[in-house]
């Protein structure tokens, strides 16, 4: 039986003014968010890799043609206890390691790495990417995505975060502490939506901060991901080619597979949006289509 969300946040979020074809097209790209994940990862992943903070919904791989090895920064006996994950399965982790020190693994030794919603819980996000792209060899592929700010209950009133701020925290690691007790008021001011001056608004981003909690850092829409990528590129010296993404306006993630090129050049190259928005729904139909297939023989994700 599934659980309605009556937070105030999820309330507001499922009223908000917006036009029926966008609710629709978020509904859909939610729904086969998972699967959309799985089908590009069957397609497009081979080789050795590393998943980063899978938890119980890890992206699906050609097993023939790919393994993977799972990391976290914490145990799952902590993940079950704190999220009341229940009965939900977890992935069995190779090691217990900060996703932005990746310190088991050495430079260039794997074919590919995934981190699905990992970005925003990191108050450094090129410093991340950084540390990806080290452990890529070239060649190898950086399977990223991050909520879309539009598409949930926590950032819809939130700003999406800049270049400027994403290249402060790297270049500022002393500032970051104050800056992501920042976040945590503009996210607990939004969430409950109330006025500036409220004094719930410090005494709840103290709270998370006290608890150790990593709640969204960061905001993002199409231009702080792309921003991301171009300076940890830059900082790597290796470009990046997309290879496969699913970018809609008002999806439910930003979705990109990038391959990593050879040390000495940089840049993303990036789609118009007059590509990458048909590109994104046809991604979606044959997901759909090929999921529907799946289910047919007994294999499709539950």
């Amino acid at each position: 039986m599934k659980t309605v969300d009556n937070s105030p946040w999820q309330v507001a979020f499922a009223r908000r003014n917006i036009g029926p074809h966008r609710k629709l097209l978020l509904k859909i790209a939610s729904r086969l968010r998972w699967h959309s994940r799985d089908w590009l990862g069957r397609r497009l992943l081979r080789g050795e890799g590393i998943e980063i903070g899978a938890q119980y919904v890890p992206v699906e791989v050609d097993p023939w043609k790919a393994s993977v090895e799972y990391v976290d920064a914490v145990p799952n006996e902590y993940l079950s206890d704190r999220y009341r994950l229940g009965d939900k399965k977890l992935v069995p982790l190779a090691h217990v390691v900060e996703g932005v020190e990746l310190t088991p693994y050495p430079d260039g030794s794997k074919d590919f790495l995934v981190a699905n919603h990992v970005l925003e819980h990191i108050d450094d996000p090129v410093g991340a990417v950084v540390e990806w792209l080290r452990v890529l060899r070239p060649g190898g592929m950086l399977f990223l995505s991050v909520p879309n700010y539009r598409g949930n209950g926590f950032d819809f009133r939130r700003k999406p975060t800049t270049r400027d701020h994403f290249l402060l925290d790297r270049s500022d690691p002393d500032g970051r502490p104050l800056r992501n007790f920042e976040h945590y008021c503009e996210m607990a001011q939004t969430m409950w939506d109330l006025p500036a001056d409220d004094p719930q608004i410090r005494q709840t981003a103290q709270v998370w901060t006290d608890a150790g909690d990593r709640h969204h850092y960061h905001v993002f829409d199409e231009a702080a991901v792309r921003a991301v990528l171009e300076l940890a590129s830059d900082e790597s010296g290796c470009s990046l080619r997309l290879d496969g993404y699913i970018l809609l306006d008002h999806g439910f993630e930003w979705l990109v597979i990038l391959t990593r090129g050879a040390r000495g050049t940089s840049g993303v190259a990036w789609p118009s949006p007059l590509v990458s928005r048909p590109v994104s729904i046809a991604a979606l139909v044959r997901t759909a289509l090929s999921e529907g297939a799946r289910r047919a023989f007994g294999r499709g994700r539950d």
